[in-house]
């Protein structure tokens, strides 16, 4: 598989940075390097201020600052010249990428040339209208006027399910709400939303756990975790999760970095 291009990015971008950061820390860093040497009984270090010099000078255990210094100093010169040779790497293959992956070229091809093609893969509006098109029967609520109506004019139970549903359809986030799953030792529940991380064309389940300050409610949540993965859902993974109390709700700050970090 071809490593995202904005994967790369990031990944340039860090060690960019890293890189910056050790050649900071090796100015200020002690002269010379460390030697060690391992005897039977212990283990002895030498501070080594020429080359050439294959023994270096004796240090006593009251000298462990410089010690863990020229420690550091070695293993950040290794650091920096790994971090170096990735970069370089690195930008002689972001050179050489396509400007649009194979998978992606039926998007900017055109409507009239994708009457007369079989893509290998389907565009983005076509994968999102099939996925948002599953017929399902959403668990009934009992009294409409106890829920609460979102933005994409559907009935959801909390205000913080409205939270998510809302900038979820905000941020045009293909979601279900209450779509059935069958948990092998659960059985059938209601997860609160399956996302559709279209760039992964990937699904991600979302629960909000709201009333973590009831004991039998906390367990119960609990249990359904343990069931989530025993089923293969990770959190992290293909799975995430929020929770709130009634002194600790759920906030919109806490939601935009949810789908900011999974859901896009």
């Amino acid at each position: 598989m071809i490593q995202p291009i904005n994967e790369l990015i990031e990944r340039k971008q860090f060690l960019t940075n890293l890189i910056s950061q050790k050649e900071e820390a090796l100015k200020n860093a002690p002269r010379g390097s460390l030697r060690i040497s391992r005897g039977k009984k212990r283990v002895q270090y030498y501070r080594r201020l020429d080359p050439k010099d294959k023994n270096g000078i004796y240090l006593k255990k009251t000298e462990t600052d410089t010690i863990f210094k020229l420690a550091q100093k070695h293993y950040d010169k290794l650091v920096l010249k790994s971090a170096r040779k990735e970069l370089k790497a690195l930008e002689q293959y972001t050179k050489l990428f396509p400007a649009i992956p194979p998978e992606e070229i039926i998007e900017s091809i055109g409507a009239e040339w994708e009457k007369l093609i079989h893509p290998i893969r389907e565009t983005n509006a076509a994968y999102i209208s099939n996925w948002l098109s599953a017929d399902y029967e959403k668990k009934p609520i009992k009294d409409r006027r106890e829920g609460f109506l979102t933005d994409r004019g559907e009935i959801v139970r909390s205000k913080s399910e409205l939270i998510i549903a809302n900038y979820l359809y905000k941020r045009g986030i293909p979601y279900r709400y209450e779509y059935p799953l069958n948990l092998r030792g659960l059985g059938s529940i209601h997860p609160d939303f399956i996302i559709l991380n279209v760039r992964l064309r990937k699904e991600i389940i979302w629960e909000h756990f709201g009333m973590m300050d009831n004991e039998r409610y906390a367990a119960d949540a609990v249990n359904r975790f343990k069931w989530y993965q025993m089923n293969g859902y990770y959190p992290g993974d293909n799975f995430i999760f929020t929770m709130e109390t009634k002194d600790n709700p759920i906030s919109t700050s806490i939601v935009i970095k949810m789908v900011n970090k999974y859901c896009i």
